[in-house]
This record gives structure tokens, sequence and C-alpha cells, in this order.
């Protein structure tokens, strides 16, 4: 990662807008970031974190809030802004934060909250796109692209004040706890916790099994005694459960006889209740029967009813039908009456004659109102003959005069031509430039691709790098439980009386065991070595891979040089326009010729069509005349009609027309009534044909016998319920058991009292035999069933306690605990093996800058009183050759230790990070407390880093640092403490 420029604005002590451009200082490599103590050199690295993770490191070490980093001496229209341009792979990354603050309102007093805000854009194809623009997206996008969390990104790109002297001093515990912040190691903790947990699960568990049994032993011995069997009588659980089965056998036979009891009661009681219920149907049914011969003489009655109506229906249609005729004449007289009764006393006849004649009238009149209409019509074409002959007279003096103008039009058109050719070929060099600008933008895109190609290979060779550290890790532990699993490897090959290989004792009382250390088989190093190998060698070839991408970059480069994409593009863009511009003035000269064509053969057609014109004004002046011929003919038509009155011949044929229809509807409405009158007679006579020998004898008659439909239906019904009802009754009585009745009531010997209480008292003891029954075998499975359980409870007992054991030794172990003689958590001893890889980086730079006198060491001794330990840290003076604390190294000795553990401490976070590329370091203070000679090794130490591809910015107030940096970046108090601002020296 790489910065590249940070503007900031209303931000900490800058109320003002400033920018500072990271990338001007690649080339120097180290620069100085100067200013008085408390101006606020340190808040520009603030301004880097903040953009990029929303939080800042000092501020949230004092418990800060959310509006600490808005400036108090920004005006109130000023938003507080920070945005961070960084580069990733040979990307470029752009985010643009805003803090939660409380702004002023824009009308009115008082405050209004403003959200947090956060964009990112990435560029791409020559512009700035938007990815993310939330804080939340932002945020998970932000720590994929870095590929550092906020507190590992703090940790290695910016070495704050004190803080890695504080981590050079700490105990053992404050150690864990940075550690364990930068290298996520809480998985670790959190398999100890879980391993605690399971101990103390199992633990409780074989408590609550043995509480269980107890239980169940004594519920099992409660339902037992129950039954009247005491603990006393039995011997074993095999006897106590034949006892229980002998008692459920026992009950059960005294209910098979309560239940034969039971059944003949009952028996005997339902006999007597069937012939209750039998003397109560015969009452029951001669009751009803009594009641059927009261109401006979009216069902009779209804039954001659029904036989009348159903004589009546073959007259009936017939006289429906009379009804009908008659109401169809009187609508007939109701329409004649609409009528003039001159007109309809006429006869049909007559009526039809007048009729004819006035249809005949219309007839002529229709003829010659058409001619009268056609008037106009002739008329207009006339007119339309005359307007035509005009017309085509104008049309060949214009024909005329066009032609006479040709010669002047195309000398005009051909000097225009000419000038046209002149223009193209001032135009036509253009052409010739525009394919060497194209092959040029080519091999300019091919740059941008060989670019991109190298940044995935540098991606893929971090890839690999990350796969290559995690096969070293996998291959380091395997060796290390190799090594430790190696008495228990040997431990099986022991044999009684067989001397041991190591010490060659005969007697083996205490062999180690595989519980103590997992066995590791040779097999299983050459797998994690081969896989180690095979990682080296893809790293290998990532890192080979991107060399040649970047020499093709390179390459491109020089071929390129000083030209780019967008200037090409620029310069192709006007060489199309000039071509565009040359491919007009051609089509120009095209069109003109053209047009020179055109004109020739319009000058033709003009000449041709002047001579059709001409002919045609002959041939209209002869249709003029025609035309005014056939409108004098149809105005003497008209005019000879015998009509001598004013009146036009289309009044004439409305009037006639209205009598005509007049008189067909007075003729429809007499020949109607005629028909109506007919078909009323018909009737009467099919009437009176069909009542000549009915019993009804007249027409009064056949309606007074009529019943309705639903009166029918409902006779009938009324005589068929009757009809059913006497049969249903009579068949009640006729059964057998009716009929015997009496004899049955003289056999019966015991009432029904005494049956019933029998019945009853023999059920009630079937209950409670049926009851006991049921208790025996509830306590019975009660019993066996608890007995079972506690079977199953102690089996589990057994399963459990050896497993119980182990774990309980296994979470001693992972928290420190005995049998762990070192007293070394888990967490702690994961933690140890990376500050290990911390002091052997750190020693590196150590050993060149005290010119080899010391190194620091890694001290896992248990500390005393019961304190953390295992992440001790002493150093080693080689003048002295003692190891002693590091609270003894001077001023100048610390901040050179620090300096080389915070270095080491940022190569190995970047290496488990997935070996990320960090371009950018930032160093906050601590150079004041060096002498000339160790300052020079410090600088010297940041010139390596610069030489490995790094960018340095020193923070310090010190005055002779700008001596040794002149390249800086100067943060001025302003007077009357309104702020700071930021000035950058030119590098350049």
């Amino acid at each position: 990662m790489r910065l590249v420029t940070l503007t900031l604005q209303a931000f900490g002590p800058y109320p003002g807008e400033h920018t500072i451009r990271f990338s001007d200082f690649d080339s120097a490599g180290v620069y100085l970031i100067s200013g008085p103590t408390g101006a606020g050199k340190s808040s520009i690295l603030d301004a880097v974190v903040f953009a990029l993770y929303g939080h800042i490191p000092r501020f949230d070490l004092s418990g800060g809030t959310k509006t600490s980093v808005r400036s108090d001496l920004a005006s109130d229209d000023a938003e507080t802004l920070v945005s961070l341009e960084f580069e990733v792979a040979g990307t470029q990354h752009r985010i643009e934060r805003s803090p939660a603050y409380d702004r002023k309102k824009r009308r009115g007093s008082g405050t209004t909250p403003q959200s947090a805000k956060c964009t990112l854009l990435v560029h791409r194809e020559g512009e700035w796109k938007t990815v993310a623009s939330s804080v939340s997206e932002a945020g998970a996008q932000i720590e994929q692209i870095v590929g550092l969390k906020r507190d590992q990104f703090q940790q290695i790109i910016v070495l704050a004040q004190g803080r890695f002297a504080e981590f050079l001093h700490s105990d053992s515990s404050k150690r864990e706890v940075i550690l364990r912040r930068l290298f996520d190691s809480g998985r670790f903790q959190r398999a100890t916790e879980m391993v605690a947990k399971e101990a103390e699960a199992t633990k409780t568990t074989l408590s609550d099994i043995g509480r269980q049994i107890e239980e169940s032993q004594e519920r099992a011995t409660a339902r037992a005694a129950q039954l009247g069997v005491e603990p006393d009588d039995v011997t074993d659980v095999g006897e106590l459960v034949r006892l229980l089965d002998a008692i459920v056998a026992e009950r059960a036979a005294a209910r098979s006889d309560a239940e034969a009891a039971s059944d003949l009661a009952s028996e005997r009681l339902r006999s007597a209740e069937a012939l209750a219920r039998d003397i109560t149907v015969r009452e029951k049914s001669l009751t009803q029967l009594s009641a059927l011969d009261e109401l006979s003489p009216q069902t009779e009655r209804m039954r001659e009813q029904l036989d009348r109506s159903d004589r009546v229906h073959e007259v009936w249609p017939s006289v429906v039908a009379l009804d009908a005729a008659r109401v169809r004449l009187s609508a007939a007289d109701e329409r004649l009456a609409d009528f003039d009764t001159e007109k309809t006393s006429q006869g049909v006849e007559q009526l039809e004659q007048q009729n004819r004649r006035l249809q005949d009238e219309v007839a002529v009149l229709r003829t010659l109102a058409e001619t009268e209409r056609r008037i106009p019509a002739l008329e207009t074409a006339r007119d339309d003959a005359v307007t035509a002959l005009e017309k085509a007279t104008a049309a060949a003096a214009e024909a005329a005069e066009q032609t006479v103008a040709f010669p002047a039009k195309r000398k005009d058109l051909a000097t225009a031509i000419d000038r046209l050719k002149a223009d193209r070929d001032a135009l036509g060099s253009v052409d010739s430039e525009l394919p060497r600008l194209e092959s040029l933008l080519a091999e300019a895109k091919q740059r941008d691709t060989a670019r991109k190609a190298h940044a995935d290979a540098v991606a893929a060779e971090q890839k690999a790098a990350s796969r290559h550290q995690e096969a070293a890790d996998a291959t380091r532990l395997v060796l290390q439980q190799y090594y430790e699993s190696t008495s228990a490897r040997l431990a099986a090959s022991l044999q009684d009386g067989e001397p041991c290989l190591v010490c060659g004792a005969t007697a083996h009382p205490s062999p180690a065991s595989a519980h103590d250390a997992e066995i590791v088989s040779n097999e299983q190093v050459d797998a994690a070595q081969a896989a180690e190998a095979k990682c080296l060698a893809e790293l290998q070839a990532a890192q080979s891979q991107r060399a040649e991408a970047s020499n093709e970059v390179s390459g491109l480069d020089r071929v390129l040089e000083g030209v780019d994409a967008d200037s090409v593009s620029q310069q192709i863009e006007k060489a199309r326009e000039q071509s565009a511009e040359h491919a007009k003035a051609a089509d120009a000269v095209i069109e003109a010729e053209k047009a020179l064509d055109l004109l020739e053969a319009e000058n033709e057609r003009l000449t041709t069509a002047l001579e059709a014109v001409r002919a045609d004004v002959t041939r209209l002046r002869s249709d003029a005349d025609v035309a005014a011929e056939r409108l004098e003919a149809a105005r003497q038509t008209v005019r000879s009609d015998d009509d001598a009155s004013d009146e036009s011949v289309a009044d004439r044929l409305a009037r006639r027309t209205a009598e005509s229809a007049e008189q067909a509807s007075v003729l429809k409405a007499v020949q109607d009534h005629a028909t109506r009158e007919s078909e009323l007679k018909a009737a009467q006579a099919s009437f009176d044909e069909l009542i000549a020998d009915h019993p009804a004898e007249d027409e009064a008659t056949v309606r007074a016998w009529r019943m309705t439909r639903d009166e029918s239906l409902a006779a009938r019904e009324q005589v068929k319920q009757h009809d059913s009802d006497r049969e249903r009754i009579t068949g009640v009585l006729a059964q057998p058991h009716i009929v015997a009745l009496d004899q049955r009531i003289a056999d019966a010997s015991d009432d029904a009292a005494s049956l019933t209480a029998a019945a009853s008292a023999a059920k009630a003891a079937l209950a409670e035999a049926a009851d006991h029954l049921a208790e025996a075998r509830s306590a019975a499975a009660d019993a066996k069933r608890e007995l079972q359980t506690t079977g199953d409870l102690q089996k589990r007992i057994d399963d459990l306690g050896e497993r119980a054991v182990a774990v309980a030794r296994l979470a001693a172990t992972l928290k420190g605990d005995s049998p762990n003689s070192r007293r070394m958590r888990l967490e702690t001893y994961v933690l140890a093996a990376q500050l290990e890889a911390i002091l052997e980086a750190a020693n590196l730079r150590l050993a060149a800058l005290t010119d080899g006198r010391f190194s620091l060491e890694h001290f896992d001794g248990v500390a005393a009183r019961g304190a953390s330990s295992g992440l001790g840290v002493v150093v080693n003076d080689a003048f002295t050759g003692m190891t002693r604390s590091v609270s003894t190294l001077s001023g100048g000795e610390t901040f050179l230790a620090s300096l080389a553990l915070a270095l080491g401490l940022a190569d190995v976070v970047q290496q488990n990070a997935g070996g990320i590329s960090l371009e950018t370091l930032f160093i906050d203070e601590g150079f004041g407390s060096l002498d000339a000679q160790t300052l020079e090794l410090a600088m010297q130490t940041l010139s390596e880093l610069h030489a490995g591809g790094r960018t340095i910015g020193v923070i310090s107030h010190v005055t002779s640092m700008q001596e040794r940096l002149p390249q800086l970046i100067t943060v001025t108090p302003l007077p009357g403490g309104q702020g700071s601002t930021i000035s950058v020296t030119d590098p350049n």
C-alpha cells in the first residue's frame, strides 16, 4: 500500500483545507513532518487512520467521542472532511469520509445532527468510479483492499509516540494484550475455554447421573411398596420383577370374574327394558290410528276435487287460446282507433289501390330529384375544367420562362464545383497521419494492459508468499509435535525385560502414553516438508512472473517515453475531425457535379414538359366546352316537369313520401284487425267442439273445476301422507312381538327396579376390579422402567469416567495449571512463537543500529508470585556477555531497540496478513534522545527501508532534523490560538 494524496478540512487543529501529496516524496524516500510540540503533527497521521477506518487511535485511548475530530475553530458552514488517495497493487483508490457531529442550523438558532458519511472510489478506465457509498459498505471493503485491520495498520505503518517503548517494557500480561489484538489469537483462548467448559460439563454430567440413579431407585421402591412389596422381601432385581408380575396376574383373574357377573346382570336388565318399550309403542300406535280415522272424510273430499281437476286438464289449453285471441283483438282495436274513421272505413281493396298510386308518384319524383341534385356537381365540373385550362396555360408560360434561364444557372454551378475541388485537395494530407497515431495508441493501451498484468502478478506473488508462510508454520508445528511425541513413540516399542534404548533399564513402570503428546510419524513430517517445498516453488514461479511483467512494463515505458494514451487519443480525435472535413469536401464536389447533371436533365425535362402542357391546353379547352353542354341539358330536364307550382322537386318528394307512409300504416292496421277477428272465431269454435260432450258443460264450469299446479301438488301430498301413515301404523301393530305383548307381560317375574340395582352393583364391582388391575400394571411398569433407567445410567457413568479424567487434565494443561510445569496457557504459547519471530526480525536491524552490541531475546521462564509468564523480553549485551532487563537500557538505546522492535513487528504482521506490500511508514518522535553517531545509524536504517521500496515520514520537533531532511511538511500554529496550518516544501 502506498499513500498518494491526503486532503483534510475542518479537522482537528486545522480549521481550513490542506492537501499533502505524499507521492512527491517517493523519490527522496525519507521526509520530515516538522513543527512545534502540540501544533498538530500527529494529527496528519490521525487523518490518515480516520479516513481508512473512521477511528483515531489517540482519541480511542483517551475515550474521545465522535465529535472530537471536528475542528472547534472551523467556520459553521465548513464541512469536516478527510479525503485519502492511495494505491494498492497498482490500482488507485480514494476514500472520502466525514464524521458525525452537530452542525449549526442554516435557519434559526441551535444545532442539528450531521450523520457520518463515507464514499469509496476506484480509478478504472481513466475515471473515478464509486464502489461504496455508505459507512458500513466502505468499512468492509477497505479492510479487504488494504489487507489490514485498524490495529494492525496502526502498529506497522504508524509507529506512534512511546507505543513501542511501552511494548518493549511491558510485562507478559500487557504484552499478551497487544499481541492478541494484532494476531487475532483469541481463537486459542476460546479453544481453552471450550475445553474447560467441556471438563466442567462432564463433571456436572457425572454428578447429575449419580443423583438420577438414586432418585430412580427411590421411585422404583416406592411403586413396589404400593403393591405391598417391601424392600426387605426381595434380594435382587429379578425377584422383585417376578413378585410384581404375580400380583398383576392375580388382579387380572379377579377382573375377569367380575366382568362375567356384570354381563349376566346387564342382559336381564336389557330384556325388561325392551318389554317396557314395546308397551309404549303399542299404545302410541293405537292413538295415531284413531286420529287418522277422524280425518278420513276430509281426505275423501280432496280425492274427488283432484279427480275433477284431472278431467278438465285436456280442455284447459283451448280456454287459454281463447283468452289469447281476445287480448290480440283488443290490441288491434286500439291500433285502428289511432287513424281517421273516414280512411279506416274504406275497403281493403280501395286502400291498396290508393297506396300503389302514391308509390308510383314517389318513384317519378325520386328520378327528378336525382337530376336536380346533379346540377351543382355539373356546375362544379364545368368550373374545374375552366380552372384546369387556366392552370395549364400558366404552367406553359412558366416552363417557357425556366427554359430561357437555364444557361446562366449552369455557369454558376460550374464555378462552385471548381472552388470545392480546391478545398478538398487542401485537406488530403490528413489521411496519411491517422494510421501512425492509431498504431501509437495501440502501444499505449498495451502498456496499460501490461501494468494491470503486473498488478495481478504482484497480488499472485503476495498470495503465494502467504501460502508459503502458512506451509512453513505448519511444518514448524509438525516438527515441534514430532519432537514432543518422541518419548511416546519410543514407549510404544518397549517390551518387558528388554532394555530401553535411552536409559538401558529393563523395567518400565511408567512409560509415556499418547495422552501426553500426539504421536507424529516420519511420513507426516515428510508430507509437511513436501507441502512447504511445493509452496516455495509456487512462490518462486509467482516471483518470476512478476519480474517478467515488470520488465514488459519497463520496456513499453522506454518506447513510449513522454507519451500517454489520453494525449494520443486527442491527436487522433483531431485528425479524425480533419479527415471527416476532407471527406465532406469530397462529398460536396460529388454532390455539386450531381447537381449539374440534374440541372441539365431538368432542362431537358422542362423542354419536353412544355410541349406536353401545350397539348394539354388544347385538350382541356375541349373538356370545358363538353361540361357546359351537360349542365345546360340537366337544367332543361328539370324545367320540363308539368307541375306549375313553385315548389321544388325535393319538397314535393318529401310530401308525397309522407302521404304514402301514412296510407301504408292505415292499410296494415285494417288488415291486422280482420286477421284477429278471424283468429277469435276459430278459437271459440275449437272450444265449443271440445266442450260439447264434456261433464263441465261450459267455460265457467271448466274454470271452477281447474286447480293450479301448486294446489294440485299440495292436495296429492296430503292424500299420500294419510295413506302412508295408516299403512305404517297397521304394520307396527301386526309385528309378532307386539301381537304377543299380553303373553309377555304375564310371563315377566322380576320388576325393573330390582334388575337395575343388580346390574349397577355388578358394574361397580367390575370397575373396582379394573382399577385394582390398572393400579398394579401401572406400578409394576413404573418400577420396571425405573430399574431399567438405573441400569442405563450406571452404564453411562462407566463410559464417561475415563473421558472426564482426560478432559480435566487437558483443560488444566491448556489453562497453565498443573501438570503444566511452565504455567503457560495455550494462547500464550502461540503468541510466544510470534514473539520469537518478531524478535528475530527486530534483531536483524538492532544489530546494525548498535553495531552488534545488543540483541533481544525471548524469556519464557516462570514469573514470581503467580504472575503471567511466557512472553518476557530481555536484552543480551555482547560487550558483557550478560542478559539483562530491557529497563536497564538508556533513553537512546531504548529508542533504537523500540525502532527495531517496531520494524520487526511490522514485518511479521505483514507476513501474517498475506505478504501484502507496504510502501509507506510513519515514525512519530524519539530522535531527540539520540547522539550524533546513533542518529546517523538510525537514519541509515531508514535509508535501507527506502531502498527496500518504502517511503518514510519522520515526525519530529527537533530543529537539527530539518538539516538532515530538507524535504519536509511543516505544521505552523496560527496567531491567537486559531489552530494550525500546513505547508509543504517543493521536493524539486
